[in-house]
């Protein structure tokens, strides 16, 4: 079972969220948002180049084009995309 956290913002354009597995497994990912769909990606950074302008992929070095990373807007003009407090998978 996953559980996040709610979503934090260390820069308004930066988001990320705390995921925990089970009872010990604790890690962080930062948010992306797909550019059609209202859709919202958690990438952590073992796999995924976290800080460049798009999500971009550790194991090809290919950019994701159709995401980009989520902001603070992104929060505030829809929330319902993001995790609740305590959500779980």
């Amino acid at each position: 079972m996953l559980t996040f956290s709610m979503p934090i913002a260390l820069t308004s354009d930066q988001v990320w969220i705390f995921v925990q597995c089970g009872d010990t497994v604790i890690s962080c990912a930062r948010l992306a948002t797909y550019l059609e769909v209202p859709e919202v990606v958690a990438f952590p950074e073992e796999f995924t180049a976290t800080n460049t302008i798009v999500p971009i992929s550790k194991l090809t070095g290919e950019p994701m084009h159709s995401l980009r990373w989520a902001t603070v807007a992104d929060l505030a003009d829809h929330p319902c995309r993001f995790p609740k407090a305590d959500w779980t998978a």
